[in-house]
């Protein structure tokens, strides 16, 4: 898949060195994505034309074929908190191929890659070392033979299906939800991944996360190119499997049959699952997931969590999907929210109250902490001692940047200084990315306002040091973990008086909850936090309490109970007759 982290620029920046000293080289381009057009376009600026093939996608099981025309596989993949994380798989086709490979040192390829070995390492985002390993490779046909053996038996003795990718014994729970980080969709559903990943460490999992599919979603995509990017059908992140099978959903009222066509397409990965021992599904969202889990806990015998994170507020206003959720919650064996009125609305629905319990989102004050003021704001262009809000998020209607701009010229004329940085792209929701443009430049906004795109959890301490006050006037939320990123780095926040933001929010010493709508009570509620000298040490100890380990060990008390409840070895064995 052609995505930016994959650094296929990098390979097509390196060829034209590489051509100085083998001038034979061609570069065989092989699937398609959103960076199609932005590497045709470079090909042509360094008139390379003649030396790169695009084939474009070709069918899973022709790929083999691709390999058999090369030399040498490259993945240059770019350093980044994704390509650390997640283990790729191509690299281990590439070996039982017999193929030789050229790739970057990231922490996905430094698992499988020993550098010599079963292939060559290069410097992550370093095109001339790039090219140099290249070439060296190329050169040292000698040495083919034994580093294509190497890879085969690699992948035969440690990394084949029936060995098991991941050595982690029996497992123990399936996560399942539809919003899961992946190759695709690398920003989607992080909060899920940190919570789960780290109950991993002390109950094996997998992860099945369902992909919407159908026939003509792919002429979709000519006009709207991010329309359903798939994943790939596995990946293995952090060592932990990560399934993706495709349901049939179709666009419009039909999609209320979402529920039923993610449990029928993924009933047979689960019952696999379930005879390597997995004992409960932990499912997030309560529709179509959560209905999903349920089916499947049905059919398979298995016990089902779910927890509410924010959808299911405008779920129940509808008649049928909230019919739908009191079924889904009345099949639950346990019943998480994120926060306390998510709770409440459980109880509204027929929950019973002793199968419920709050169990918020937390924070990685590792990932998230202040860094140097002065560094971050010359990072983005920004001056000294500008004021500065920032807001992070999709660029959708319901996370409300259109709102916070509306309030900038008003504002202006009291901290003339005044900037607004905005991280985040566009979603499944939508992409207002044009909209917000458009408003900027009517509102005469332009240098003031900056869209600094979707960024990985590990830069976000950069934009978040840079500003003064966080804000997001968003129309529906569960528990956005967003706030505690924001004030681990120091910020206060200015949110509207939805979901459980005010649960997050809990104090004044925090920042300011504002009705929402209320454009006026915003701008006033911004201009106070511009102006107020902030205690931005009680913030950062605020969230530093807030962190994931006291979260998951919530968690963990309560999957204990349960698979101690579904493990038929834990019961005590039956009385003998007549006892």
């Amino acid at each position: 898949s052609f995505y930016a982290y994959e650094g296929l620029d990098l390979l097509i920046a390196a060829l034209p060195t590489i051509l100085k000293q083998m001038p034979d080289v061609k570069v065989l381009l092989v699937g398609g994505g959103p960076q199609d057009a932005a590497l045709k376009q470079q090909v042509m600026a360094l008139d390379l034309k003649e030396r790169v093939i695009f084939t474009g996608r070709v069918p899973h099981g022709e790929v083999n074929r691709y390999y058999d025309l090369v030399d040498v596989l490259v993945y240059a993949r770019h350093p980044m908190r994704l390509t650390e994380l997640v283990t790729p798989l191509k690299p281990l086709e590439a070996m039982a191929q017999g193929r030789l490979m050229v790739a970057s040192d990231v922490g996905g390829h430094k698992e499988l890659i020993q550098d010599g070995k079963t292939g060559v390492l290069f410097r992550a985002g370093q095109a001339g070392d790039l090219a140099s390993k290249v070439v060296a490779l190329l050169k040292y046909e000698q040495g083919w033979d034994s580093m294509k053996r190497n890879g085969r038996q690699f992948v035969e003795s440690e990394r084949n299906w029936d060995g098991g990718i991941t050595d982690t014994g029996r497992l123990d729970l399936v996560v399942f939800s539809s919003l899961f980080p992946s190759a695709a969709r690398p920003a989607a559903g992080l909060f899920i991944r940190e919570r789960m990943f780290r109950v991993a460490r002390q109950r094996p999992l997998a992860v099945v996360s369902p992909q919407a599919w159908f026939p003509g979603q792919s002429l979709i995509r000519r006009w709207r190119p991010g329309y359903r990017t798939q994943a790939p059908a596995l990946e293995i992140q952090q060592g932990i499997r990560v399934y993706h099978p495709r349901f049939l959903a179709l666009p419009g009222l039909l999609r209320r049959l979402d529920g039923a066509s993610m449990a029928l397409c993924s009933f047979f990965l689960v019952r696999r699952l379930r005879r390597e021992g997995a004992r409960l599904i932990d499912a997030h969202f309560g529709y179509p997931d959560g209905d999903a889990a349920a089916r499947l806990g049905r059919w398979l015998g298995l016990p089902v969590t779910l927890t509410l994170r924010g959808t299911e507020v405008p779920h129940s206003r509808d008649p049928v999907l909230r019919r739908q959720l009191i079924r889904t919650l009345g099949a639950a064996a346990r019943v998480f929210s994120v926060s306390g009125s998510l709770r409440q609305l459980a109880l509204e629905l027929g929950v019973e109250a002793g199968k419920t319990e709050v169990v918020g989102n937390g924070v990685d004050t590792q990932v998230f902490h202040p860094v140097d003021r002065a560094a971050a704001r010359v990072r983005y262009g920004l001056p000294e001692r500008a004021r500065v809000l920032i807001s992070v998020g999709g660029l959708v209607e319901r996370k409300g940047m259109h709102r916070v701009i509306d309030c900038l010229p008003p504002l202006m004329a009291r901290h003339p200084d005044l900037h607004y940085l905005i991280v985040g792209g566009g979603g499944g929701e939508g992409d207002l990315r044009a909209e917000l443009d458009a408003q900027v430049a009517r509102l005469g906004l332009a240098g003031r306002v900056h869209f600094l795109g979707t960024l990985p959890p590990d830069a976000l301490k950069w934009p978040l040091s840079a500003a003064d006050v966080f804000v997001l006037a968003t129309r529906n939320e569960g528990w956005a973990n967003v706030f505690l990123e924001a004030m681990a780095c120091g910020l206060p926040v200015v949110t509207t008086a939805v979901g459980g933001n005010a649960e997050v929010v809990c104090g004044d010493e925090l920042g300011s909850i504002v009705p929402f709508g209320d454009a006026a009570a915003l701008r006033q509620a911004l201009d106070a936090a511009l102006d107020r000298n902030w205690d931005r040490a009680a913030i950062i100890d605020y969230a530093q309490a807030n962190q994931w380990d006291t979260r998951v060990a919530q968690l963990l008390r309560a999957f204990d109970a349960l698979l101690a409840a579904s493990d038929p070895a834990a019961r005590p064995a039956p009385a003998a007759a007549g006892q």
